[in-house]
Order: C-alpha cells, then structure tokens, then sequence
C-alpha cells in the first residue's frame, strides 16, 4: 500500500477517464507545458537520427548476443531480433518528423488591411507548430505582428481546427492583394530545429464572423416565408411541398433540422440563397425529386456550415444555379457543405455556367453514391481536408477538373468520367483509393501531385493527351506516388503520352515502374497550370 493509506496501489494507480476525474491527468500536463514539449521534441530529434542506434548496438551489441543466447536456449524457436524493429520505428518517427508540409495557410482579403496581413491556418499534421514569420518573394522577411504563435495539433483528420496569424506589413511596402501570391510562411513544429517554408493559399477559407454578419441565423427571420412550419419544441423546420418563389436570402439558425419531401420546388432569384447552420433531410423521390434552380440566373445556390448532424440529400436536382457572387463568400460553389457531414443519393448538378464548383465539401465527411454531374463551367466536385467516398457516378463534360481533392482521404468505385480538362486531380497530401473507373475526352485523365497518394484498380482511360501523371508541381512541396494495377492497355485508345512522371515521384502501372521523365514536354505543361 501507498504510505498514509490502506488502499492497494492498484487501486490508486488504476487509470481514470479524463471525462469523469476532476484533476488533469498528468500525461496530459506535462504534453500541455511548452517547454517540456520543446525539450521533448529535441530529444525526440536526436533519439530518430540513425546514428543514434548505431551507437547503441556498437556498446550493447555483446550484452545483447548474450541475453539472446540464454533466451534461444529455452525458446529456440523464437526469433528475437530488436534491431530491424528499432530501425523501423526510428525511420518511421523520422519520415514523420519530416514532413515535407506541416500547413495550409489561406490569405483572408476581407481582414488584411495596408498594415497588416492576416492569415487563416490549418495544421496538416499531428504535432503543434511554430510561427516564425513570413516571406515575400525570395528575400523580404515580414516579421509577425503578434507574439509567436503556436497553431495546434490536427488531432483528428475531420478536425482540422482554423487559427489566425497576423503578420506585420514593414515600413515602406504598400500591400495590395495581388501581392498574396508571393507570400510563405515561415515554421517548424514546436521544438524541433528543422524550419519548413509554407506557400500561402489564395483562396480563403470560411469566415465565421462575416458569415454571422452577412448571414446572422435568427428564427425571426424566417417570419418573411409563409412556406416554412416552425417547430421550436420539436427543433424542426418543415419546407411545405409545392413551388416556391425566393426573392431574399432563406436563413435557417443553427439547433434545427431542416426538412423538404417530394413535391417541392424552389426557384431562387434576384441573388437569392439558401444558408443554413442545420443539418439538412431533403427527401425526394425518382418520380417527384426535390428541385432547386434559379429562372433568371442569379441565384445563389445551398450553403451548410457547421452543421453538427448529419445532413441527408436524395433525389434532389440543382439545375441552372450559378456560382455564389457575394463578397463575403470567397470559395464559391452552387452547392457548399463546410464542416457539416453529408450523404448525397441520387442526386444531380448541372448547368452552372461558367462558375466554380457544383459541390464542394471542405473538412468534413462525406458520400455521393449514384449521383449526376453535367456540364460543370469549371468544377464538377471539389473536396478539401475531407474524408468521403463516391460510389456510382458520372461526371459529363467538366469545364476544368471532374474530381478535384486537396488534403483529402477519398474512396472511389465506379467512377465515370466523360469529358474535363483534367479528370482526376489529387493534390497537397491527399489520398485517393479508386477501383473501376472510367475516364475519357480529358487533356489528363489522372494526376497526382505534391505528396498526394493515388492506389486504383481496374482502370480504362481513352482519348486523352495524357493518360497518367505524378510530379512535384510546387518547388517547395514534395513528390506524388502513383500505383495503378489492371489497367486497361493504353495502345488503340487514342491517348497521345501515357505517362507523365517526374524525378522523386513514383508511377507503377500494372507493376510496371514508369520511367522518370526529367523534363515535362512544353507542350503538356500548361495542362497543369
């Protein structure tokens, strides 16, 4: 027993659930203190350099034989054999350390100002990360405009948390926007000695506090729309079947679930959208879908932001929507499920002009099974730091990508693809599994890049000019990996250049390793821009 008690140590030592014990665990204290992370990580640098275990079995090697004599001796079928363990393990702690990447910074133009910039950052990885500053071009340095800052760990894929940075515009530079394009972020994760150079994003991400602003999410505002039944006690809004006519944007406040059945059809104009914090259940049928369109062209599409339910869409058609034009909303798409789960069936996009995406989903978990994409004006589907999966769809003439995912872990089986500039593109850190897809009438057809994975199965891929692509795009991100087994032959099917791979990626197909290209042919460069 332990000294002023009677009770066992096992009781006291036994472990205790952090949800149901009031004091902080002290695991978790010690990983919560800065410097004894700092310190941590050193260590941790130094215990992973291969040298490290070199000595270690150069001064133990013969204590080591020894205790394995004994062990042989009682258990000589057993196999006891540390060294390739530790290798192992030190090489995979290594690789992790690593990281070619470590974030995704995205400039927000709404809140960067002529003295200060100011950055919306995702960590893509699992250890916090260090802000050190920020570079324009190759030699200006920007220092923060804040103490350093620390940008949390991504401790689960889906929860990719957003932090802001704020770096300080020096005397003399006028900043304009356009000047984004040239900016990277200085890091490295906390306590490590390795610093990583980070490209800013253009595109931002969502703004909570313009979105409250714009869209403020109150039940009084769904006074205006004598179609809506309002359950508070139930928390659940009810979409009356029939034709509605949406002049002004439709809010629906968070703590709800928003329904729609068959028969029900909704006609947006005068730039009027749809903006919900709720999960969506719109339920259609074959015979009586759920349609959503715009009979003058302006209206704005479906947006869902966190949501924290499940959203369900079947039998629903978005037909003649444009893209989003608001100047708050900076990733437009017609449809936009942004932190919000969502499970699409039977579903259509289509005829969108010349915008962006018909669906983007960005971190969250999604699935698209027997669903319709046709004549995107650029766009089919776009995914960011998502996990999903695509069962039994077609995606009829793309104007730039049928399938676009950045950051994503992605399933996809029975894929159709008949006509994009690019069919599939993988890019910053993605993995895609794929078995059964079919693409045709792309500039390429499939493309990996900047340390994305890309592993399909039974492939047919026709008139393309290129039929499978893995290379380092960014200078500064790292090489892709493209394996691909029962691909269908490639001579007679009108593609021009089978494949396109540069120095440090890899493309194996039917296990078959792909000769590395060391320059891209000019003329199938612009195809990746």
């Amino acid at each position: 027993a332990l000294l002023g008690t009677e009770r066992p140590l096992g009781v006291d030592i036994a472990y205790r659930s952090p949800d149901n014990w009031k004091l902080i665990p002290w695991f978790d204290a010690l990983f919560k203190d800065p410097e004894f992370y700092r310190a941590y990580m050193a260590a941790l640098e130094r215990v992973t350099q291969r040298k490290f275990l070199d000595d270690f079995f150069e001064e133990y090697g013969q204590e080591l034989e020894d205790n394995r004599s004994f062990l042989h001796r009682d258990y000589p079928l057993f196999r006891f054999t540390p060294e390739e363990i530790l290798y192992e393990n030190q090489e995979y702690v290594r690789n992790t350390l690593q990281e070619e990447r470590l974030l995704f910074p995205h400039y927000n133009s709404h809140r960067s100002t002529a003295g200060q910039i100011h950055l919306d950052v995702v960590n893509a990885q699992y250890f916090p990360v260090e802000i050190l500053g920020a570079t324009l071009g190759d030699t200006l340095e920007l220092p923060l405009a804040e103490p350093a800052e620390i940008i949390q760990a991504s401790i689960t894929f889906l929860h990719k948390g957003v932090q802001g940075v704020k770096i300080a515009v020096p005397p003399g530079l006028q900043w304009t926007d356009d000047l984004a394009a040239g900016l990277q972020l200085r890091c490295r994760i906390l306590g490590s000695s390795r610093i990583v150079t980070d490209p800013v994003e253009h595109q931002a991400i969502v703004d909570d506090e313009l979105l409250r602003k714009r869209w403020p999410g109150q039940t009084s505002g769904l006074a205006g729309f004598d179609f809506l039944q309002v359950d508070s006690q139930a928390r659940r809004i009810l979409i009356r079947p029939g034709n509605h006519h949406i002049v002004c944007d439709l809010v629906f406040p968070e703590g709800y679930r928003v329904l729609a059945g068959r028969g029900t059809t909704i006609d947006l104009t005068h730039g009027a959208g749809i903006f919900s914090y709720s999960p969506l259940e719109f339920i259609g049928s074959a015979q009586a879908p759920i349609l959503i369109y715009s009979s003058d062209g302006s209206g704005q599409g479906l947006t869902v932001v966190a949501a924290d339910r499940m959203s369900y869409l079947r039998h629903v058609r978005f037909d003649h929507l444009p893209d989003p034009s608001d100047a708050t909303w900076d990733l437009p798409a017609v449809v936009t499920f942004d932190r919000s789960p969502v499970e699409f069936d039977h579903c259509f996009w289509g005829n969108n002009g010349k915008g962006s995406s018909l669906l983007r989903i960005s971190r969250g978990r999604f699935a698209v099974r027997h669903s319709v994409f046709q004549n995107a004006g650029a766009t089919a589907l776009s995914g960011e730091l998502s996990i999903g999966k695509l069962e039994d769809c077609q995606f009829l003439n793309s104007g730039k990508e049928a399938l676009r995912f950045d950051g994503c872990r992605v399933d996809l089986e029975q894929i159709q693809i008949n006509g994009a500039k690019q069919g599939i593109v993988v890019v910053d850190k993605s993995s895609v599994f794929g078995w059964k897809l079919e693409v045709r009438r792309t500039d390429l057809a499939v493309v990996a890049t900047d340390l994305s994975k890309v592993l399909l199965n039974t492939v047919a891929v026709s008139e393309s000019e290129v039929a499978y692509v893995a290379v380092q795009k960014k200078g500064d991100h790292g090489p892709a990996i493209m394996e691909i087994e029962n691909a269908a032959e490639l001579t007679g099917r009108k593609v021009k250049t089978p494949f396109v791979v540069s120095p440090g990626s890899r493309l194996i197909v039917n296990d078959r390793f792909i000769e590395i290209k060391k320059n891209m042919p000019e003329e199938l460069t612009h195809l990746l821009q």
